[in-house]
């Protein structure tokens, strides 16, 4: 059995300053590239492209999501994540599950368009589908960068590859069509570029290959069998509002909902990259190390992202109506109570997905699972509650309710481990509680 290669890492502190300026200058960028891109569109497009879009994304995602393995955990949380034949195996279950998902999307096309009644689905999620094609054969080299918490080629690839798709959707909005086909082009060009530009970025990797190692093989399932179900429950969790409003809305107004999730998702998606890219390596690490060295290094990693990132959610709390006010125009004024619910919600839920993570870095895929699947139950019961005593605004409501509630199953699931931070997580709370009750007596939904 080939051995991994020998690589002299910096020590973990080192990492740890570097991947998060990378990661958060990264995702700085990366979202001034969406905002601008989101506000010129808006102003090339129809609201009904973006509610179009959402159908398309919930569709493709849940697929995806669905149909997870754990192959970025596996190679992170795997003593063998750098082995050649490890990486190969890894390379090949990729590949197959993104054959799979384009199959399994144009499958899925035809009953899609007929449930929400937008007959342009039948072409559209095909179309978009073969992004899961092109990330299939994206090179293992980018799963291993995240395993050594080294984030710089991958960050500068990613925006290389919006950038690349900003100037395709314009330049189709521009001289082709003035479309939904433009977002989905878009999106195509951007994810193409990205699964070619892996295989050049980092130049000192080998390349991978087609490859099956029965053992890695067994590992990648053993790991991903949870995984599974679990990255299947994150999709309804975070996609369930969109489905639920998608048959209860106008394309023009989901699409104001979708403009409002993505204000709100600058700040939530901040967490999420953070979480995967950088804290779930770091924890990993930190816990072979042992529970004393891993309390110690979370309290302060986690003071720090709370710090910095609810402060810009209370905001959008309570100026949610005037920030869309300022960045769109008349028609897409409705999103702003929108944002404030939205805003109010994600403030909960960051609490707890600075520290979830730990669970996966443990090996616990099971637990991980577990914790995933009250949330859902509650998200369900959350958005059937407010449809059935409001209405559409009642399942935006709902929905951050359910976000609030999901704090006890989450403190449930890492008391385990000894890093259930009650001091920490308490005050935030209470702030952001105080601040969702004076913006929301403010401000009714709707008005």
């Amino acid at each position: 059995m080939p051995d991994a290669p020998s690589v002299a890492l910096p020590t973990l502190r080192d990492r740890v300053i570097g991947g998060l300026s990378w990661t958060v200058v990264g995702f700085a960028a990366a979202q001034a590239i969406r905002l601008g891109t989101n506000l010129l569109l808006t102003r090339l497009l129809f609201p009904e492209a973006f509610g179009i879009m959402a159908l398309v994304q919930i569709v493709l995602q849940g697929i995806e999501m669905f149909s997870d393995a754990g192959l970025r955990g596996s190679v992170v949380n795997h003593e063998r994540g750098e082995d050649p034949a490890f990486l190969d195996t890894v390379f090949s279950f990729q590949a197959i599950r993104g054959g799979v998902l384009w199959l399994i999307t144009c499958l899925a096309a035809w009953p899609t368009a007929q449930f929400f009644a937008v007959p342009e689905l039948v072409w559209l999620i095909p179309a978009a589908g073969l992004r899961a094609l092109f990330r299939g054969f994206s090179s293992t080299s980018l799963l291993v960068l995240v395993r050594r918490v080294l984030p710089a080629q991958r960050v500068l690839l990613d925006l290389g590859g919006q950038l690349v798709g900003l100037l395709a959707m314009v330049g189709m909005a521009l001289f082709i069509t003035r479309s939904v086909w433009v977002l989905v082009a878009g999106a195509l060009v951007a994810n193409l570029f990205s699964a070619v530009g892996s295989h050049f970025v980092p130049r000192e990797q080998r390349r991978p290959r087609f490859g099956w190692e029965p053992e890695a093989a067994r590992a990648l399932v053993g790991f991903g069998r949870w995984i599974l179900i679990s990255t299947a429950l994150t999709f309804l969790l975070s996609q369930a509002e969109r489905g639920v409003l998608g048959r209860l809305l106008s394309m023009a107004d989901l699409g104001r909902f979708s403009i409002a999730f993505l204000i709100v998702q600058t700040f939530t998606g901040a967490v999420q990259r953070l979480s995967g890219n950088l804290l779930f390596p770091i924890y990993a690490e930190l816990a072979r190390d042992g529970p004393q060295r891993l309390r110690s290094r979370m309290w302060r990693v986690r003071a720090a992202l709370l710090a910095a990132l609810l402060p810009p959610l209370w905001g959008l709390t309570v100026f949610g109506p005037r920030v869309v006010e300022l960045l769109y125009d008349d028609r897409y004024h409705e999103a702003g109570w929108m944002v404030q619910v939205l805003a109010a919600g994600a403030a909960a839920q960051l609490v707890a997905a600075s520290a979830e993570r730990v669970i996966l870095a443990h090996g616990d895929s099971w637990r991980h699972m577990w914790l995933q699947v009250v949330r859902a139950a509650l998200l369900v019961a959350g958005i059937a509650t407010g449809g059935l005593l409001a209405g559409p605004e009642g399942v935006i409501v709902g929905a951050a309710v359910s976000r609030w509630i999901a704090y006890a199953p989450f403190a449930w699931a890492v008391r385990p481990y000894g890093i259930w931070m009650p001091g920490m997580d308490g005050v935030a709370l209470a702030l952001s509680a105080a601040v969702a009750a004076f913006a929301l007596s403010t401000a009714a939904p709707g008005a």
